[in-house]
């Protein structure tokens, strides 16, 4: 007979803001970096409404490291019983990078959540992140110049219930997924992608598989108002491995790619070397989307809302398009 590995005494910590207990009950609840330093796989961390930082200090560099197999729930008051009692709209829990000076953003931490090498089993879920800054001088890919809401690498976790509002990055302002020889595939699930902005690449999402595989599969999820000069919602490349992104029943709204890419509202495909890079897309909503030049192939912005470069492909299924520019 088969046994699944869990571990024996699972726990419960509980984080409130600016917390400093051992996190055993709400009254004892600690903080959200010491619980995610204690915790092992099978835990859940509880975590109260209110404005959760990865450093009281002031280094860029902190970022809230997620545990394989722990799972992170937001959307309590702070006296819960129950995963089932939780409110998450009445409750807002915050994962916010504003550190330093109130209010200003250069100094805000470069990657608020990071992911690496963890599983689906790994869950967040109920949370609001904000206020990543990757504005780092360097190359695409590294942590600190992509990806400032959440990096992924080589990583597959499974996000719920998130609003990723308000950050900045060179590429990838909400999310970067990097396969790094490996395979990343994080499930995201009814999540919102707002107002997040790419310098250069990926408004909301930057998908990478170089030398390995990234597929990400993004169900019942918005993305409003996201900016970048290349897909002003989601960039997808690759370079000797496979990048193909799966969304289902998506919706993208007046999301803007001020150089190419037109209707990149939804994706923008590119491989650079040798591998496969495509989007699927079905029963997805893509209006209003605008895009300031004529896309790379020839595609005028405003035509299907997708656009595959240099033997990449887009791959369609029922989808609305509606007034992109």
């Amino acid at each position: 007979m088969a046994i699944a590995c869990l571990p024996l005494h699972a726990r419960t910590i509980h984080v409130k803001e600016g917390g400093s207990g051992n996190g055993i009950s709400w009254a004892t609840a600690t903080n959200l970096q010491y619980a995610l330093s204690i915790a092992k796989a099978g835990d859940e961390i509880w975590v109260a409404s209110g404005v959760h930082t990865p450093t009281t200090g002031t280094d860029r560099y902190a970022t809230f490291q997620l545990v394989e197999g722990v799972s992170l729930f937001g959307g309590f008051t702070g006296i819960e019983s129950s995963l089932d009692d939780r409110n998450i709209s009445s409750n807002p829990t915050i994962l916010s990078g504003e550190i330093g000076a109130k209010n200003q953003v250069s100094d805000n931490v470069y990657t608020v959540v990071t992911a690496k090498n963890v599983s689906s089993q790994t869950i967040v879920d109920g949370f609001i992140i904000t206020g990543g800054n990757a504005d780092a001088i360097g190359r695409v890919g590294e942590a600190a110049t992509s990806g400032a809401a959440w990096y992924n690498e080589s990583a597959s976790p499974t996000i719920r219930n998130c609003a990723f509002r308000g950050n900045l990055a060179n590429w990838g302002a909400a999310m970067f997924n990097f396969a790094g020889t490996q395979k990343c595939s994080p499930s995201i699930l009814n999540c919102q992608f707002t107002q997040n902005k790419a310098h250069m690449d990926g408004g909301a999402i930057y998908n990478d598989g170089q030398d390995g595989q990234c597929t990400p599969q993004i169900r019942d999820c918005s993305f409003e108002g996201n900016i970048a000069s290349y897909g002003g919602s989601v960039y997808n490349t690759v370079n000797n491995g496979t990048t193909r992104p799966l969304f289902l029943n998506c919706i993208f709204i007046n999301n803007s790619s001020m150089v190419s890419g037109g209707a990149t509202g939804a994706t923008y495909d590119i491989r650079k070397g040798r591998g496969a890079c495509s989007s699927i897309l079905n029963g997805c909503r893509i209006e209003e989307n605008i895009a300031a030049l004529q896309t790379d192939n020839g595609t005028t912005a405003g035509q299907p809302s997708t656009h595959a470069q240099a033997n990449s492909t887009a791959s369609t299924g029922s989808f609305t398009i509606r007034g992109n520019k």
